[in-house]
């Protein structure tokens, strides 16, 4: 290994203590993902012995605690060094500004925010994250968009779009192509049709993950146009299983009588099952509705939501009646119950990325002051972060115990009752759907039937989270349900009498 990357890598250890302490509050229970890989070259010269010693593996914590010793003596030094022409000197100063700090120090940190160096903007943005007020923060960089490092923005999106919704900013955003990768995870709020002709330019250019959230993006737009039929006819031929499921659910929307013999086509020789399953449950939607009324009313974005907080008052009624006419048009206001059958035991996933991208949040307690939470244990695995409007499959044959949808923290739940072949009895809990939950308590349903899309990221839909699904497993019968919560105490959880698994332990053997 060379000596910058060992520059990078102790980089990267050095400055963990900043990237948990700036993780949001929606993800509690997940380490960031993000990689710092210094710029490749020679080791750069400075006479600072110091500040080179946190680069090291044997004098790293030593340093790390001379600069807490050295406090705001250690900073005229430090603002000197981030105007070093070399990235290295520039990232290990702002590496050692999270121990050694000045009221004031953030005019030198902010020009950083721009650097064309992605891993320097990140590692300033984390930095002032630490240190700065986060309004003043927000400001800043929103009167500084244009200049800011793509990804900073991508960053910054994220804040802005927990504290509301912002049209003019977005549009202001999405007009420029540079800037699709950052608007994209927040844009499918949106329901305005003034988003429509750059989404409709996306939809051309814009491939794989990508792809699905301007799918996402039209669905919410009401893009009925017969040029967007015919898109997403092609889209149900793309070679990724994710972008035909995305296409599968447009129709669950918008589709008529005349989109069936394209999605019948497509589902003849559909292999994926959560493509497999969105098609059939368009096509069920599809039969039963005739031709879609998508009213009007719906169209503005919902309500904002506060982080796991309840909507209250008009807003909440607001939400509930929305709610209630979109599944009135679309379908779900009226349906008969299914037809009870002999199922065959069989053993889904419940989203695609479930086994591939596992979580680790079954049993995390959240910390002291953390948010409505706190001192609680979390009782289920999040998974499926970000992946906006994604199926969500029903993990074995049962009956549907409860099914809710637009409900205070959870926005629409299901839990169903299972009976393994060996007669164990257990229950499967699924939070943060959107509100088109596609079955009805006492019915008995399949394994790997589809049981909605995740709700769309800080709206009232799926209760003010990033999207994301919330996957529980009860070890009992479901009874009378007073046991479905999200969260117990820690003196609670540490009992024998909490009944909650970890639900991997189903899939023991399939990962």
């Amino acid at each position: 290994m060379g000596m910058t990357s060992v520059f990078g890598f102790i980089f990267l250890l050095m400055s963990w203590p900043l990237f948990a302490q700036t993780r949001t509050q929606v993800l509690p229970q997940l380490e960031r993902k993000e990689t710092q890989i210094l710029p490749v070259g020679s080791l750069p010269v400075t006479e600072d012995s110091l500040l080179m010693s946190l680069g090291y593996p044997h004098s790293q914590a030593q340093a790390i605690q001379e600069y807490k010793r050295l406090g705001t003596q250690a900073v005229p030094g430090l603002v000197a060094h981030l105007q070093h022409p070399h990235p290295t000197i520039r990232m290990l100063a702002l590496s050692a500004l999270q121990y050694a700090w000045l009221p004031g120090t953030e005019v030198s940190v902010l020009p950083l925010l721009t650097s064309r160096n992605d891993a320097e903007a990140k590692s300033a943005w984390y930095l002032l994250k630490q240190k700065m007020d986060s309004a003043t923060l927000s400001q800043w960089a929103t009167d500084h968009f244009q200049q800011l490092n793509a990804g900073r923005v991508a960053d910054l999106l994220v804040d802005l779009e927990r504290e509301g919704p912002d049209v003019e900013r977005m549009l202001q955003l999405v007009a420029q192509p540079r800037y699709w990768n950052a608007v994209l995870p927040c844009l499918p709020r949106y329901r305005s049709e003034l988003f429509t002709p750059f989404t409709r330019q996306m939809a051309v250019q814009v491939k794989e993950e990508a792809l699905c959230l301007v799918i996402a993006c039209l669905i919410q737009q009401a893009d009925r146009d017969p040029m967007a039929h015919e898109q997403m006819s092609l889209f149900l031929q793309n070679a990724d299983p994710r972008v035909r499921e995305m296409a599968a659910e447009y129709y669950r929307w918008h589709g008529g009588v005349a989109d069936q013999e394209v999605l019948e086509t497509a589902l003849a020789s559909e292999f994926d099952p959560f493509a497999g399953a969105s098609m059939r449950e368009a096509l069920r939607m599809m039969a039963f509705r005739g031709d879609v009324n998508f009213p009007a009313s719906v169209q503005p974005f919902e309500a904002v939501v506060d982080y796991a907080r309840d909507v209250q008052g008009d807003a909440m009624f607001v939400v509930r009646t929305r709610v209630s006419r979109l599944r009135q048009a679309l379908g779900y206001g009226d349906m008969a119950l299914r037809e009870e059958e002999d199922f065959p035991w069989v053993l889904f996933p419940p989203t695609r990325t479930f086994l591939s991208q596992p979580g680790n949040s079954f049993g995390f307690q959240i910390g002291e002051g953390e948010g409505p939470f706190a001192e609680s244990v979390h009782l289920a695995q999040d998974v499926s972060w970000g992946e906006e409007m994604a199926t969500v499959l029903s993990i074995s044959p049962g009956e549907v115990k409860l099914a809710l949808v637009a409900r205070p923290s959870w926005g629409g739940l299901v839990v169903m009752e299972h009976r393994s072949p060996t007669g164990k009895v257990f229950c499967s809990l699924y939070g943060h759907l959107g509100p088109l939950v596609t079955v009805q308590v006492g019915e008995f349903i399949s394994a790997g039937t589809k049981l909605g899309s995740l709700g769309r990221s800080y709206t009232a839909e799926n209760g003010g989270y990033e999207s994301h699904l919330h996957f529980g497993i009860y070890d009992a019968a479901y009874g009378d349900g007073s046991w479905v919560t999200g969260y117990m105490t820690a003196d609670d959880y540490m009992g024998t009498e909490q009944k909650w698994l970890d639900p991997y332990r189903l899939y023991q053997g399939h990962r």
